[in-house]
């Protein structure tokens, strides 16, 4: 496993890559599940397999990760055996909290120099509001994740202010 330095110089290196290519990405983090060790990461849409694994090779990961609706596939960048299991969604008893995804946050503004983007309540201005999740849940969200009915209508709201209740 390399250290900590060495993992943020390649998290910078892959950022700069897929910027580079002119892909959208957001951050991502793969953790274990008792949030002991995780890394930094991205998540980039609609690349073909081929594609995805040639940027894992080039950056000496090991695997790719592709998700789907129902699965998660491990990718050996080897050409290796895939390993698919099914898809993992934190829940209420999960050792991973919102303060570790907030601090995963901060940590990857840090080694990328880039400020992610903030949303912040425009009733109280109170940071990081809820997400307003539409559809029936499998299990119940994270307190980072309200739900909104199964109902989507044009117009709304995305977000829930978890301070003042106001939703926009």
């Amino acid at each position: 496993m390399a250290d900590s330095g060495d993992n943020a110089a390649a998290h910078r290196r892959l950022v700069t890559h897929v910027e580079a290519v002119g892909s959208p990405w957001i951050p991502a983090v793969g953790a274990s599940p008792d949030a002991r060790h995780h890394e930094l990461s991205v998540i980039v849409h609609g690349w073909p397999r081929a594609d995805a694994l040639a940027l894992g090779a080039a950056h000496g990961q090991l695997v790719v990760f592709e998700l789907d609706e129902e699965h998660l596939r491990v990718l050996p960048c080897d050409g290796g055996a895939p390993i698919v299991r099914g898809r993992w969604t934190p829940t209420a008893e999960s050792s991973i909290t919102f303060d570790d995804v907030l601090a995963w946050r901060a940590e990857h503004e840090v080694i990328t120099r880039r400020l992610l983007p903030r949303v912040n309540c425009p009733a109280c201005g109170a940071a990081d509001p809820a997400r307003i999740q539409r559809g029936l849940p499998v299990r119940m969200p994270p307190d980072w994740i309200t739900l909104g009915g199964c109902i989507v209508n044009p117009g709304d709201p995305t977000y829930h202010c978890r301070a003042c209740d106001h939703r926009w």
